[in-house]
């Protein structure tokens, strides 16, 4: 019987170092890897979601990223965030979650979390949204409460500079085995 895929995930508060250590994981054990959609959309000068039904939209466009550069047949993939983004998010700005994006959460399998500290200093970006330090350590605690609700196999990354990959890259050796 063949080994389901393995999706490893960044996720966490925004500026907590997920799109850094989802590029060095995925150049240090040649994983494919799907950055964050939502900032790709964003950059790319597209809107940003105004409602619940439009960030349905962006997770759907997520979806077909994350099948774009980490293919199903890959045993393995390092994923800049998955659903669980998507559904706090929509929380958060709009206090109601759309069924879509609950039902593409719940069918996230073979997803093993790196919950990224906001230990790093903030980082100043027009896509972000969150500098205040208690808030982003609240949404920390929130994708941890999360994350332990559903189940999920979770690594607390935290520290900085070497400190912060090395703990990223003991625990991808340990789920890659």
């Amino acid at each position: 019987m063949m080994a389901a895929p393995v999706r490893i995930v960044l996720s966490g508060p925004e500026s907590s170092g997920k799109s850094t250590l989802a590029a060095a994981l995925a150049a240090a054990f040649r994983l494919p890897v799907a950055d964050e959609y939502a900032r790709v959309h964003l950059a790319a000068g597209l809107p940003y979601p105004d409602s619940p039904a439009a960030l349905a939209a962006l997770a759907r466009d997520h979806l077909a990223w994350q099948r774009r550069h980490v293919p199903a047949d890959a045993p393995a993939g390092i994923l800049d965030t998955d659903l669980l983004n998507y559904h706090i998010w929509a929380d958060v700005a709009f206090g109601l979650v759309p069924d879509e994006i609950t039902r593409g959460l719940a069918a996230e399998r073979h997803h093993v979390h790196l919950l990224c500290a906001p230990d790093l200093p903030w980082q100043p970006d027009p896509l972000r949204e969150f500098p205040d330090p208690v808030r982003r350590r609240e949404l920390h605690r929130r994708h941890a409460r999360e994350l332990d609700a559903r189940g999920n196999r979770v690594f607390m990354i935290g520290g900085t500079g070497e400190s912060r990959l090395e703990a990223a890259t003991r625990a991808v050796a340990e789920i890659l085995g």
